[in-house]
């Protein structure tokens, strides 16, 4: 693995350098939390149908009965991050997204 003391000429996006996905220093502990879409979508005024409906178009295949379970666990997540001192970034997702 490779440090930050290396050069960053001999590297490049042709030339990656190699770095271990598991490496020990890689941890969520202390890295912001990102709120679920569908929490987001909530927040900015769709409603459970819509969501569905939306996230049902997607690979995911969400039912309108998986919206629920979907939310709870989206603000369980932010708990879980506030509990941590962790930051919570939480965009809106616009009326109008396509």
């Amino acid at each position: 693995m490779t440090t930050a003391f290396d050069d960053p000429a001999e590297f490049s996006p042709d030339k990656p350098r190699a770095w271990d996905p598991n490496h020990p220093r890689l941890n969520p502990a202390g890295a912001p939390h990102e709120t679920a879409g569908a929490l987001r979508m909530q927040r900015n005024g769709y409603n459970g149908e819509a969501i569905a409906a939306t996230l049902g178009t997607t690979r995911l295949g969400i039912k309108r009965t998986d919206v629920v379970d979907l939310l709870n666990a989206a603000v369980n997540g932010e708990e879980q991050a506030q509990f941590e001192n962790r930051p919570v970034h939480c965009e809106t997702i616009p009326r109008d997204y396509t």
